[in-house]
Order: structure tokens, then C-alpha cells, then sequence
């Protein structure tokens, strides 16, 4: 069960992505999409993973306005699903790949608004694929 959890959670994130990047909007079905995934296979490390990951975008949120509420939603959840730390690793991952790729992105794009979900999806799928293994 859990590798069909893992190969949902790919799925969805990469659609979220896509829709991150072409709209700047995460809808309700995304957020839904991962809520059902994570119930897959549910136990307390997947409390702990949320409140583990939603922990530090609950405060860049709060110190950055141009932070957005879906995105520390989207990586609350990808925590519930990954479970304990590795939520968070993945959002390290994702984070750290973000800060690499933006300055030479807006050499080519120009974005007002960056969109973080696929930064963190980049980083959450290094996770699930290694938890694939």
C-alpha cells in the first residue's frame, strides 16, 4: 500500500506544479487529492510530519507577506504523507533547490510572484523516491 501511496502523491504533486506555475493558484482539489493520499496508510508519524513540516512555513508566512497560505498548506500536507521528518527534509530540499534555481530562472522568465510548489515538490519526490526503494 504504501508504494501506491507514494506513486499518488508523485502524481498529484506534479499536478500541482503545473497548475502552480500557470496560474499561481493551488485549488481545493489539490489540497483534497493529498488529504485522501495521506489517509492511505495513516499513524502518528503522519500527525507528526504535518506539524514537523507546517512548523517552519507557518513562520516564513508570518514574516514574509509575499508568502502564500497555499503553499504552507500544500507542505503541511506533503509532511502528512511523508511522515515524520522527512516532510521536512523534503522541504529543506525543496528550499534549498529554490534559492539555486530563482536568480538563474529570472534571467530567462520574469515572474512577479514565484511559484514555490514546484520547488517543493522537487524536493518532496527526492524523498518519496527514495522511500520507494
Amino acid at each position: 500500500m504504501e508504494i501506491i501511496k507514494l506513486i499518488c502523491f508523485l502524481v498529484v504533486i506534479g499536478y500541482a506544479s503545473v497548475l502552480d506555475i500557470m496560474t499561481r493558484i493551488i485549488p481545493l482539489r489539490v489540497y483534497v487529492l493529498l488529504l485522501l493520499t495521506g489517509l492511505i496508510q495513516v499513524d502518528i508519524s503522519s500527525v507528526s510530519g504535518l506539524i514537523l513540516t507546517a512548523i517552519p512555513l507557518l513562520i516564513a508566512a508570518a514574516i514574509r507577506n509575499d508568502f502564500g497560505g497555499g503553499d504552507v498548506k500544500f507542505g503541511a500536507l506533503c509532511g502528512w504523507i511523508l511522515k515524520g521528518t522527512n516532510g521536512l527534509v523534503g522541504l529543506a530540499l525543496g528550499s534549498f533547490l529554490c534559492i539555486i534555481a530563482v536568480p538563474i530562472i529570472r534571467r530567462f522568465v520574469q515572474w512577479d510572484k514565484i511559484p514555490l510548489v514546484p520547488f517543493l515538490s522537487a524536493g518532496c519526490a527526492s524523498i518519496a523516491t527514495i522511500l520507494l526503494q
